[in-house]
């Protein structure tokens, strides 16, 4: 091992068998650090490390070509209402400036399960949010949850509750000798058009009351940084027939779904985005 001594981030070992280099890692998450939206529960007490989530988004500004964006999430976004307390060390690599959710056991009113989630509208409204979000919310199984019911993706199982973009093909319907015989191109339009809203959700720790040591249990299912699935997909080109009702007439699909998602969660606050783009610079959140 040479000169080799101990440093910062990590420790030189000695053994029988020689010196090896152990990797130090703090037990409290910095920024950025390995142990991203690492759930801990004291009391009481949630707390959420920040972290970064990568996905594919579809902004104006790329003329709806999906862009590799990188997000940082800073602190809770949706939350029972009245259990957030926001700390005061902007700095912290804990969420909300070392803040924390108070959750409560079925017995004192609350739930003996809770979820830490990260959810998300890629394709939102316009003005309305589309960046991945933090919530903390009561797992639906055990008490039936507003916040858990509306962010559940929506969909027809052949579409994998994504959300489509299809380009429109201008056509003309030909007669020969009065019958139909297909359609004459016109032209293309190469701006897609949206088929559906959905969101996503995705689990990172579940919270479970232990009524036999009296305390809470965490399972964390995802750490680090968190790369979603993509689900919005290009299927391909809808025919637009002149003088026929329009394929796209009705879209987008489940905009009831939509507007439920944006709006208020019984039970639970939703006070302001706490998202922030962190690649590509100057893309809108």
């Amino acid at each position: 091992m040479g000169d080799l001594q101990p440093g910062v981030g990590y420790n030189l070992v000695q053994s029988p068998l020689g010196a090896s280099l152990e990797i130090l890692f703090p037990d409290i998450p910095a920024p950025y650090g390995p142990e991203q939206f690492k759930v801990e529960v004291y009391s009481n007490r949630v707390k959420v490390a920040r972290g970064r989530v990568i996905t594919q988004d579809v902004w104006d500004g790329t003329a709806m070509d999906a862009t590799t964006a990188e997000y940082e999430l800073s602190g809770v976004w949706a939350y029972p209402t009245g259990s957030k307390t926001t700390g005061s060390t902007a700095s912290s690599p804990w969420m909300d400036s070392d803040g924390y959710i108070t959750i409560a056991n079925a017995a004192a009113e609350g739930s003996d399960g809770w979820g830490v989630y990260i959810v998300r509208q890629p394709l939102n409204k316009s003005a309305q949010n589309r960046s991945p979000s933090l919530v903390v919310m009561a797992d639906y199984y055990l008490a039936p949850s507003d916040a858990y019911e509306k962010t559940t993706p929506w969909g027809e199982a052949d579409t994998t509750d994504s959300i489509r973009l299809y380009g429109g093909l201008g056509a003309t319907a030909v007669e020969i000798d009065g019958t139909p015989s297909g359609c004459l191109i016109s032209g293309f339009d190469p701006d897609p058009v949206q088929y559906n809203y959905n969101c996503q959700r995705v689990k990172v720790a579940s919270i479970a009351w232990n009524g036999t040591t009296n305390s809470w249990d965490v399972t964390q299912l995802l750490i680090g940084t968190i790369t979603l699935p993509n689900i919005i997909q290009y299927y391909g080109i809808q025919l637009v027939v002149a003088g026929s009702t329009s394929p796209f007439a009705t879209w987008p699909q489940y905009e009831t779904e939509c507007d439920a998602w944006n709006g208020a969660w019984t039970g639970y606050a939703k006070p302001s985005m706490q998202t922030s783009v962190i690649l590509p610079v100057g893309m809108p959140g």
